[in-house]
């Protein structure tokens, strides 16, 4: 197989973590919908931009820490994971 056959085919991840893949954005609607803007170490979505913007392992194991801080539960994620647990319970 030729090096340029393999860079045109799709690619796809196989592997990601939810933290990861979480945009400024929505850790900032995260947290003021469950009532934890006070764990996050930015207030603004300039700062969580720029805190997002990490150049070693360790700000970026921070980062998630803090992220983590405001996603309680899988159901925050989503609306329809809200009404799956509604209709689960």
């Amino acid at each position: 197989m030729s090096s340029s056959l393999i860079e045109r085919m799709p690619k796809a991840e196989l592997h990601v973590h939810i933290e990861g893949c979480l945009e400024p954005e929505l850790v900032l609607k995260l947290a003021k919908r469950n009532n934890l803007q006070h764990k996050l170490p930015y207030k603004t979505l300039a700062e969580a931009e720029a805190a997002f913007q990490y150049d070693n392992l360790q700000e970026f194991l921070d980062l998630r820490d803090a992220t983590l801080q405001v996603v309680r539960l899988i159901v925050s994620l989503h609306p329809k994971a809200r009404r799956s647990q509604a209709v689960l319970s």
